[in-house]
């Protein structure tokens, strides 16, 4: 969207989903001071930041966020305003019944 004057980018009105990226340790780790070691470095300030301007993708590093340029620190399709924000909606983690129809749902459509 950047190169082009033809493409947009909206928060509908009506709300929007609202996703966090993760990264997780796994108990089962046979290795877990290299993945602490690991996610230690994705933290980093810079190491984060270098993410956001490679992925144009935002985070909460507010330290990373601070080592951007101007550019991309406010650029409001990475970093919305508190406004915009409010019509954002966190996913939920479902119910073990709607998992199951999610799940059978999913599955009539891939078959169809």
């Amino acid at each position: 969207m950047d190169e082009s004057d033809r493409l947009a980018f909206c928060f509908p009105s009506e709300g929007f989903p609202l996703y966090p990226d993760v990264a997780v340790l796994l108990r089962e780790s046979t290795r877990p001071e290299l993945g602490h070691k690991f996610l230690n470095y994705l933290l980093r300030p810079d190491v984060a930041a270098g993410v956001i301007k490679g992925a144009r993708t935002a985070s909460a590093n507010g330290s990373a966020r601070a080592l951007l340029p101007d550019d991309l620190r406010n650029k409001p399709t990475l970093y919305p305003s508190p406004e915009i924000m409010t019509r954002g909606e966190w996913a939920m983690t479902s119910t073990p019944e709607i998992q199951r129809l999610r799940d059978r749902l999913w599955t009539e459509i891939k078959s169809a």
